[in-house]
């Protein structure tokens, strides 16, 4: 609509005899007003893993993963079952989000933290269910949401933070006052002579 704008301004400029010129730029995948909207429009980028099955952009830069899943054709919920229907165990929304930022930065390393199970998402056979996982991300990394579409409206399943995990010189970084060794006083002459 803004190149539409342009481009007839610049005509009408240039049939009042002012100079007048507009370049009507093509979308940049991944920039501007047209971010995202290549995939929004064909579905997504596709997705080849079991719980993730396509890939967009929204309009805020989150990343947006779905995947449409029935008991017929996902062992997951078929083999997890409560009162007779399907149902996705809480594991399965953590490995969505594994899934997700593996592919966003494949290896490297991330840790989930201030996950919420909010409820359980629920399939009769027969139905099917779509999942789609939000990722949003900021300064300290990231937060998640997991949600299904039922009946035109969103429920949250699962939410959460993902952050970078420590290094691992970070993650063995002793604290303050550690001692390599056992003070004198704490070790059992007798049992190291036995």
């Amino acid at each position: 609509a803004a190149n539409g704008y342009q481009l007839g301004w610049a005509a009408a400029a240039r049939r009042a005899g002012l100079p007048a010129t507009a370049i009507a730029w093509d979308t940049w995948r991944g920039l501007g007003m047209a971010r995202g909207l290549a995939s929004a429009l064909t579905g997504g980028e596709p997705v080849a893993h079991p719980l993730l099955q396509s890939r967009t952009t929204d309009g805020d830069g989150a990343s947006i993963f779905e995947a449409e899943l029935t008991t017929d054709d996902h062992w997951m919920l078929a083999e997890h079952r409560l009162q007779g229907h399907g149902l996705m165990p809480g594991t399965a929304y953590l490995e969505m989000v594994r899934a997700a930022l593996h592919l966003d930065r494949p290896g490297e390393p991330f840790e989930l933290g201030d996950v919420l199970f909010l409820q359980p998402v629920i399939v009769p056979d027969g139905c099917s269910v779509t999942l789609q996982l939000r990722l949003v991300e900021d300064a300290g990394g990231g937060t998640f949401v997991v949600r299904s579409r039922h009946e035109g409206r969103w429920a949250e399943h699962a939410t959460g933070r993902f952050s970078p995990a420590p290094t691992p010189v970070d993650a063995l970084r002793r604290p303050a006052g550690w001692s390599a060794e056992w003070p004198e006083e704490l070790v059992d002459q007798d049992e190291i002579a036995r």
